[in-house]
């Protein structure tokens, strides 16, 4: 799980495309962090792993067998 925390109150749960927590994503968390939120990321992908774009078809087999939405929303319902 990627966590920025700063002073504010507000938080943004981001999630993740079928990719994982990229390059991209961490821009994006970063950038969110750097207007005065915080973010928490939940990784769905192996720890430390993420799928490079041109891997779609391998990324989405992996999100369909190992993850899928339900999933998901189950653990950002638990979110503390």
């Amino acid at each position: 799980m990627l966590n920025i925390i700063n002073k504010r109150e507000s938080v943004i749960i981001v999630l993740h495309e079928m990719y994982g927590i990229n390059q991209h994503l961490k821009l994006i968390c970063e950038q969110y962090s750097a207007a005065g939120y915080k973010v928490i990321c939940p990784n769905f992908v192996k720890p430390g792993d993420y799928f490079d774009y041109c891997r779609e078809e391998e990324a989405y087999q992996y999100y369909i067998e190992h993850i899928g939405f339900q999933a998901m929303v189950d653990e950002v319902m638990y979110i503390r």
